[in-house]
C-alpha cells in the first residue's frame, strides 16, 4: 500500500504578465458593435496574475494474487487553485491623432478553481509460459468551474477536455524462432468541450 501528497505550482508565464494579444476584429455598423470604428478584442496579460496551484493527494495498493497474477489500484484526487481566467476590463479608444479603433479588453486573471478525482486500475496475468494478458482502466471525474466573482464569459472547457473513461487490454504471445505477436485493443472516451468523439483502437504488431 502506498499513499501520497504532492504540491506543484505553475508559475506565471511573459505573455500571462506583460503580452498584449488581439484576438478578435469587429466590423463597426454590426449589432455586436454600432460604433463607427473597428472593435479589438485583446487580452493583456497582469503583473497581478499569481502562480496557479495543484496540491494532488493519492492511495494505492498493489497485490500479487498469485504467482501468474498481479492487481495494481489507485485512487486520487486533485484540488486546483488559482487557475487562470480572461475577466474584461474598461473598453478604451486608441490610435493618434484620431481613434481609430475601440479596444475591448480581457485580463489575465486568478479566479477559477475546483477538484478532480479518479480511480486506475491495473492486471498483468500471466495465462501461460508464452502469454501474457496486461490491462487498465482509469476513471476520470473533472469538476472545474469559475468562482463566484468572475466575469469570464468564456466556457469551463476543462471538464470536457479530458476523457472520463479509458481502458487498454495487450495480449503478448512468444512464438518460435524469436518471434513475438502483440495485440492491442484501446478505448479512449469521447471529448466533449473539444467536440471529439469516442474512439477505440485495435492493433497487432
Amino acid at each position: 500500500m502506498w499513499t501520497a501528497v504532492s504540491r506543484a505550482v505553475r508559475t506565471p508565464a511573459l505573455t500571462e504578465e506583460g503580452l498584449r494579444l488581439n484576438s478578435a476584429v469587429i466590423p463597426p455598423g454590426t449589432p455586436s458593435n454600432p460604433t463607427p470604428f473597428p472593435a479589438v478584442v485583446a487580452v493583456f496579460g497582469s503583473h497581478q496574475f499569481n502562480s496557479e496551484d495543484l496540491l494532488a493527494y493519492e492511495l494505492g495498493y498493489r497485490v500479487q494474487a498469485t504467482s501468474n497474477l498481479s492487481l495494481d489500484i489507485a485512487t486520487f484526487y486533485n484540488n486546483y487553485s488559482n487557475l487562470r481566467t480572461a475577466e474584461p476590463g474598461t473598453p478604451f479608444v486608441e490610435g493618434s491623432p484620431a481613434p481609430t479603433d475601440i479596444v475591448i479588453p480581457f485580463v489575465a486573471a486568478n479566479k477559477m478553481g475546483g477538484g478532480t478525482y479518479g480511480v486506475e486500475l491495473f492486471a498483468d496475468w500471466k495465462v501461460l509460459p508464452k502469454w501474457r494478458l496486461v490491462g487498465s482502466y482509469s476513471y476520470l471525474q473533472m469538476n472545474i468551474h469559475k468562482n463566484a466573482n468572475s466575469l469570464d464569459p468564456t466556457p469551463d472547457n476543462p471538464n470536457g477536455s479530458s476523457p472520463r473513461h479509458q481502458w487498454y487490454l495487450r495480449s503478448s504471445i512468444d512464438l518460435p524462432k524469436h518471434f513475438e505477436q502483440d495485440t492491442t485493443l484501446r478505448f479512449v472516451d469521447q471529448l466533449p468541450s473539444l467536440n471529439v468523439p469516442a474512439t477505440t483502437l485495435w492493433m497487432r504488431t
